[in-house]
């Protein structure tokens, strides 16, 4: 069984996970030959994944686990020193050390060092912001900026409407979360301070709005663009878990890259950040994951290991495979 998960969002379903093991033991395990052998090779992308099942759920098989990670650790397998990397030709402890700095923990260890974490929070990233005056930001002409929009699905409900403005430094990559309109307000005054702040930002800023599925979101953001005709403006389709969307964001909040300016907003930004995604609001992650998206991620295509030159800087590519020579043990149910 070989790569069983292809992407991150897989990953994040439940429902996927499910499937995947009641497919294991009602179809691949069934046609087993006698005393056939039984090989799972796979990055362990998440807590819940298939292998997590097989050693847990499946214990009694005695299933022997292979774990090739990028960086060794104790009792490496293939008799490495701690922290040597596993393919140094390919990428050296140089490369991955700016691969892990990219990824942020979470990735890095599921994908890399075949060690996924529960969740996402606990993390305490809202501590990572860093928190400058609005005078050290860097000039206008440095900057790209964007607003961008998460509309709360109804008025009075438990969600905010968030309106972050987001910018990104054109040489550093630095990132500078330089606003935050977090409101719970009826339609009619949602449109008042999207067009309040699209006239603030001025026309230099293009405004981004996350569209909700169904024909409901598409007249949303039809509207929208009526009302905003006189500025760059785009609706997004959200597609896939936030838990993947917002995970690059997340990765970059660790690296230390992200500034945030003081203001009165920030305890609320900082108590959502930690919680997430189990926390009970995640409309200003939304909003700044979008941002952050198409800020960074939206300069290149896919990022693929073997395709560093065309990625963009402060970009590198966070997934491929790894290969390991004299493995001579051939064990009845084996891991990898």
């Amino acid at each position: 069984i070989d790569d069983y998960i292809k992407n991150a969002e897989e990953a994040m379903s439940k429902t996927r996970h499910k499937t995947t093991f009641e497919w294991f033991k009602s179809t691949a395990y069934t046609r087993l030959e006698p005393d056939a052998s039984l090989v799972v090779l796979a990055t362990r992308w998440d807590y819940n994944d298939l292998i997590a099942m097989l050693t847990t759920e499946l214990a009694h098989e005695n299933w022997t686990v292979i774990n090739l990670p990028a960086i060794a650790e104790l009792n490496d397998p293939l008799g490495r020193e701690v922290g040597e990397a596993l393919w140094p030709e390919r990428y050296d402890e140089v490369a991955l050390a700016r691969i892990k700095k990219t990824l942020g923990d979470y990735w890095w260890q599921a994908e890399c060092q075949q060690n996924p974490k529960q969740s996402m929070s606990g993390a305490d990233l809202g501590d990572k912001y860093k928190i400058i005056p609005e005078r050290d930001v860097p000039a206008e002409e440095e900057l790209r900026t964007l607003r961008c929009w998460n509309l709360a699905a109804t008025e009075g409900g438990g969600d905010y409407t968030a309106g972050p403005k987001i910018s990104r430094h054109k040489n550093t990559g630095k990132i500078f979360v330089r606003d935050m309109r977090r409101v719970r307000k009826s339609s009619k005054k949602v449109k008042d301070l999207v067009e309040a702040c699209a006239l603030g930002d001025g026309h230099g800023v293009k405004i981004w709005m996350e569209q909700e599925p169904g024909s409901s979101g598409k007249t949303v953001i039809e509207d929208y663009t009526k009302l905003l005709k006189a500025y760059a403006f785009e609706g997004e389709k959200a597609t896939g878990a936030i838990e993947v969307r917002a995970s690059p964001f997340l990765a970059a909040i660790e690296a230390g890259n992200v500034f945030v300016v003081e203001a009165d907003w920030n305890k609320d930004l900082k108590d959502e950040t930690d919680g997430f995604p189990d926390g009970d609001n995640d409309d200003q992650i939304t909003g700044l994951a979008l941002g952050y998206n198409k800020l960074v991620l939206g300069l290149s295509g896919a990022l693929t290991w073997g395709r560093e030159d065309v990625a963009p800087d402060n970009v590198v590519p966070i997934r491929g495979h790894v290969s390991a020579k004299d493995l001579h043990d051939k064990p009845r149910r084996s891991l990898t």
